[in-house]
């Protein structure tokens, strides 16, 4: 399965970490919570994604060429397989085909989290959503 997310794109092509909006990473205390010792747990909030199909997107963040979308950010694309070993995804019980976390798999420092999730940027690819025209032909 693949994950989506629109995000902000470098001059590299990869996405642009950071705590930012819009940005590979999680933003603190929006997405993530962190414990007065400083640590983040699963279950508890993480980067938001969407799971299967970039049309599942919110229409603000699916690109202009993918059924009436708004956003002007690229989306990128991730496999599951290719999130690190101390990341897990957990759909969004609320909306489960629509929306999910990528959290940490266990306890972990924020820190420890964020550069796990800025790890990841050279695996996620910038989705090409392809404008499909009618051909009517001169008849």
């Amino acid at each position: 399965m693949e994950l989506f997310r629109a995000m902000q794109k470098g001059t590299n092509g990869v996405p642009i970490c950071g705590t930012g909006d819009l940005m590979l990473g999680a933003r603190v205390p929006i997405d993530v919570r962190p414990d007065a010792d400083g640590k983040v747990w699963p279950g508890r909030g993480g980067m938001s994604v969407t799971p299967g199909d970039p049309r599942r997107l919110p229409t603000h963040l699916r690109p202009e060429g993918l059924e009436k979308g708004t956003g002007r950010l690229p989306v990128f694309a991730i496999d599951l397989d290719a999130l690190e070993l101390f990341l897990a995804f957990r759909p969004d019980a609320k909306k489960p085909d629509k929306h999910g976390y990528v959290e940490p798999h266990g306890p972990m420092m924020l820190d420890d989290f964020q550069a796990t999730l800025f790890r990841t940027a050279p695996h996620w690819r910038e989705y090409r959503c392809e404008v499909r025209l009618l051909d009517i032909g001169n008849s």
